[in-house]
């Protein structure tokens, strides 16, 4: 696994010192407070549908890649990065939810 090491610079080793249960923390909350330790934040999202999280994320450079219905890219996340050469600060991954494809688009992620 290559890309462990590629990427050893943005682990994060300390524990996240948040409550989960209690509190009303969702993807949306959870990906807005990550992109916020960021300065000016590249943002990809694979699998936007009705862009509940997409819309919700108050930044410039987004993109959100769905073949059907929300995001900004109507493509498959397989032609999408066959051409892409951005490197995103955070994914949020939520395509066709079988592991085979995540993993596609996680290692397509982190290759870019």
């Amino acid at each position: 696994m290559q890309w462990k090491f590629k990427f050893q610079k943005n682990m994060v080793t300390d524990n996240l010192s948040i409550k989960w249960t209690d509190i009303n923390y969702n993807r949306i909350a959870l990906t807005n407070y990550i992109l916020s330790t960021f300065d000016n934040p590249i943002y990809l999202e694979i699998g936007c549908f009705d862009n509940e999280l997409f819309d919700s994320v108050p930044i410039a450079n987004k993109i959100g890649v769905d073949p059907f219905r929300g995001g900004n890219i109507k493509k498959t996340s397989y032609y999408f990065f066959l051409d892409n050469k951005i490197i995103f600060d955070y994914a949020f991954i939520d395509g066709l939810h079988t592991f085979e494809q995540v993993t596609k688009d996680v290692i397509n992620t982190l290759n870019a």
